[in-house]
């Protein structure tokens, strides 16, 4: 049986590449508010980025898990929630997040928090820091990063 958290991470990646491979530069129909949204974070250790803007966020709901994906070329965060209510989360305790640099999927591991500083019937906002992100888990090759000063804001 699948435990809740790989699935969790399963959904995050499926909502992932339907983002980053749905829409194009030239989309004549954007989602949002038209530059209202923000996800945005700095990133520090073996990666090749430095910072993360996003140039587009999306919002994702299915069966009461809330998805936000901020993507930036080829690189993107991913904010995954059960039920997000305002306040603090740590990472594993009903909120995952993903980071993928290059095309590469980094997964985050149990530590980190998110602030959720806003939820209404049209929006998401929040925070998050010493988010700690791994590729190649468990491998002599491992790359560590963390995320800090993030902050994100979408529209649903």
């Amino acid at each position: 049986m699948i435990k809740r958290t790989n699935l969790w991470l399963i959904l995050a990646m499926a909502i992932l590449g339907l983002c980053a491979t749905s829409c194009d530069d030239d989309d004549d129909n954007p989602t949002g508010s038209g530059g209202s949204e923000v996800f945005s974070a700095d990133v520090s250790g073996d990666l090749a980025i430095t910072s993360f803007a996003a140039s587009s966020v999306e919002y994702v709901l299915i069966n009461e898990v809330h998805t936000i994906v901020g993507n930036a070329g080829t690189n993107s965060i991913t904010v995954t929630f059960d039920n997000p209510t305002v306040g603090e989360v740590n990472i594993g305790e009903g909120v995952t997040m993903l980071l993928v640099v290059d095309g590469q999927t980094h997964s985050s591991i149990s530590t980190g928090t998110v602030n959720v500083t806003e939820v209404t019937d049209s929006k998401i906002s929040g925070t998050f820091d010493n988010v700690e992100v791994v590729f190649g888990f468990g491998t002599e090759t491992a790359q560590t990063a963390t995320l800090t000063n993030g902050q994100f804001s979408v529209d649903k």
